[in-house]
């Protein structure tokens, strides 16, 4: 699955994002900084884990499972 969030006005705002789906976060995390990406720390709650990075032209992305 890939979504493209929207940024948001007030104390949430973010800049647009690009995320990808993956089924394992701590592998795509290694496998991303292996290739030199500077990836977040792994953020977790409940069943959700994500990531985000920049790819590089500096765009933001982010990983997730779903």
């Amino acid at each position: 699955m890939l979504a493209l969030h929207g940024g948001r006005r007030g104390k949430a705002a973010s800049w647009p994002k690009l995320q990808i789906a993956v089924a394992d976060v701590d592998d795509a995390r290694s496998q991303l900084t292996a290739l030199e990406m500077g990836m977040s720390v792994i953020d977790r709650w409940k069943h959700l884990a994500w990531c985000q990075g920049r790819d590089p032209e500096g765009h933001v992305l982010q990983v997730a499972n779903s």
